[in-house]
């Protein structure tokens, strides 16, 4: 009456299955409720560095504005140029020494005309630096640039100024090598006078270019 009923041999079995995916179910689970990850931001990669070249053109407009002097002039220190609007020529090349900096060397040339229709000609050569603030899509550089230039009026006054020519142009990147735009640069031109002629003859130009801008990177 109270004997032992035989255990059914199908019972370890299915206790062991529902035991092991019982197991299974828990870090599966516990796996799935866990919220994501956050994204890894992405790294800013600089548009230049180290060792990348420009090739800066620029053509437009050569504008005399006026003459400065120490000494007074029929009471006036700023005097009038005398010459005509003209135009403008400039190459530059130069290379990157951070993302931001870059620096390089610039051989230009303007061309006007005085009062008397003589021909003015300016070549200066000059060192310029620059501080480039850019976007994917825009560059605004800050430049700098400080040199020395031979002028020529007519056929026979030839002479020669120190220069210093502060500047700013916006430039749209077009494409990975090249950008146009446009650029202001304000010279200040001093010129070296004989040392029979006295120093309170010495004047200080002050000039305006407005030029067009492209520039290849390589």
């Amino acid at each position: 009456m109270f004997r032992r009923v035989p255990r059914s041999p199908l019972r370890r079995p299915l206790g062991v299955a529902i035991l092991s995916l019982a197991l299974l179910s828990g870090p599966l689970g516990a796996q799935e409720a866990q919220p994501d990850a956050p994204p890894t931001p992405e790294l800013e990669v600089p548009l230049y560095g180290l060792g990348d070249w420009i090739v800066n053109v620029r053509l437009g407009l050569f504008t005399p504005l006026f003459l400065a002097t120490s000494t007074p002039i029929n009471g006036q220190t700023a005097l009038v140029t005398n010459l005509t609007l003209g135009g403008s020529l400039a190459l530059t090349v130069g290379a990157y020494l951070t993302p931001d900096i870059n620096v390089g060397l610039e051989v230009a040339g303007s061309l006007a005309a005085d009062i008397n229709q003589l021909g003015f000609f300016l070549v200066p050569i000059l060192a310029k630096g620059a501080y480039v603030f850019s976007t994917p899509s825009l560059e605004v550089p800050v430049s700098v640039a400080v040199g020395a230039a031979i002028m020529r009026l007519g056929q026979q006054n030839t002479g020669a100024s120190l220069l210093l020519r502060p500047g700013v142009g916006v430039l749209w990147r077009a494409t990975s090598t090249w950008s146009f735009g446009g650029s202001l640069e304000y010279w200040l031109a001093w010129e070296l006078l004989p040392p029979t002629i006295p120093t309170e003859e010495q004047m200080l130009g002050n000039l305006l270019d407005i030029t067009a801008t492209a520039v290849y990177h390589f």
